[in-house]
């Protein structure tokens, strides 16, 4: 990989742990104002105000997968969801009786989508949320960090953070999108499409892969316990008449076989099978998301 990468009029810079981070990085004071006034209230690629029936499914049948592929924390303990965004898998936490809480900077999707998850949720900025919970020496026995690693501006910090709120026994669940993969530099090799479409800022600062994920969190003392991936929908992406890379009006129908070929698969009733479907995925890079569970190394 190139030391620095140069995509349109975002520069990126690789790290020593070998993923990308745009640079130069934007403010602190830039990204709270963001992610508090702008971020959930203006729809895009990954959040809306309105699902779909189909989409509401997916989001659900993901959500059920990871939490059988973590398995039961011991004796049930507290889990925590840190950027939880619109409250979907905070809400699947409740529904399974877990004793779960919420936190991130901005409440408006959790207000829309899952008011029932309001009495759990707390606003504001996470790492501060984070400080007082390790003040009161809160610990958690397992942790969500669902499509949060991408987007703050050490993530380095927020994992030491994270690991002093870890029980020794328990779980780190990170979500990251599969970004710089080799299918990624190889179908932009071939001329599959000119601008890289994974690049997305201010909201992504980080560019993650399997590799350079593992490489931080190894650097942070945790083991990896497995890595799954989700639909690698850039598959389509190879079929000019699908190719929503080069033609951004064909994102719509591809996500739509997306959730189609998702919701198939994660409905299938061996949930184990579902989960080693995953893992193969994401041990062969593919995927266009990786999800993977870490433990403290001991």
């Amino acid at each position: 990989m190139r030391n620095t990468y140069v995509s349109g009029q975002v520069t990126l810079q690789i790290t020593k742990h070998g993923y990308y981070e745009i640079s130069p990085k934007p403010t602190e004071v830039f990204l709270s104002e963001y992610y508090a006034n702008t971020y959930y209230q203006n729809p895009h690629g990954t959040y809306s105000s309105n699902y779909s029936k189909e989409e509401l499914l997916r989001i659900n049948l993901k959500n059920e997968i990871i939490i059988h592929a973590v398995g039961q924390p011991i004796n049930k303990g507290k889990v925590l969801d840190i950027g939880c965004g619109e409250g979907f898998l905070l809400s699947k936490l409740m529904e399974l009786n877990y004793d779960v809480i919420g936190i991130d900077f901005n409440d408006y999707g959790v207000g829309i989508h899952n008011p029932i998850a309001l009495p759990i949720f707390t606003k504001g900025n996470i790492y501060q949320i984070l400080s007082n919970l390790d003040e009161k020496n809160n610990k958690f026995e397992t942790i969500y960090l669902n499509n949060v690693l991408e987007h703050v501006l050490e993530p380095e910090n927020l994992l030491i953070i994270i690991k002093k709120i870890l029980t020794k026994t328990g779980k780190l669940v990170i979500t990251v999108p599969n970004d710089f993969s080799d299918l990624q530099m190889l179908m932009k090799s071939c001329n599959k499409f000119k601008k890289e479409y994974w690049i997305s800022f201010p909201d992504h600062l980080n560019y993650f892969n399997a590799e350079s994920l593992k490489s931080l969190l190894t650097s942070c003392e945790f083991d990896l316990v497995k890595n799954m991936a989700d639909f690698p929908i850039e598959w389509f992406i190879l079929n000019e008449h699908a190719n929503y890379a080069k033609y951004p009006e064909l994102g719509k129908s591809s996500h739509e076989a997306r959730v189609f070929l998702e919701n198939y698969i994660n409905s299938l009733p061996n949930k184990d099978l579902v989960v080693n479907f995953w893992q193969s995925m994401a041990n062969i890079g593919l995927g266009r998301n990786i999800i993977s569970i870490f433990t403290q190394i001991k």
